[in-house]
């Protein structure tokens, strides 16, 4: 590689490398500015996805209202409140699918689905 090629490979290089650093640091401080209330309902959400939860379960644990909550969840994630609880369930379903030997039936209900059916649906959407 000439050194003319190999500058122009570099700058391009350094352009990259300051660009991810802009895009981490705008992350970062995104997190940092999400709401108590998103925090917490995250939270109770990972602790309790296994089971019956809906959005006024999570609402009363964090003293808001369905719809505000529901608002300020899509507001702060960029995701429904819907779609998170889909997407937990549906990672600790392929961890068990991957490390157990449980049917799939077995591991729908582990996960906090109530009908086949449905799991299969939201499976299938989330993994193509």
């Amino acid at each position: 590689m000439s050194p003319e090629k190999l500058a122009q490979t570099l700058k391009l290089l350094a352009f990259f490398a300051r660009y991810f650093c802009e895009v981490g640091s705008r992350l970062k401080a995104s997190r940092q500015t999400e709401p108590d209330e998103i925090r917490r309902a995250k939270e109770f959400l990972r602790q309790g996805f296994r089971g019956p939860l809906g959005l006024e379960d999570v609402a009363r644990h964090v003293s808001r209202s369905p719809a505000y909550l529901s608002f300020l969840f899509h507001k702060s994630t960029g995701q429904t409140f819907v779609r998170h609880l889909q997407q937990l369930r549906i990672e600790e379903a392929r961890k068990l699918l991957r490390e157990t030997s449980l049917r799939i039936t077995q591991v729908a209900f582990e996960c906090g689905f109530t009908n086949l059916t449905h799991f299969n649906r939201v499976f299938r959407a989330f993994e193509g």
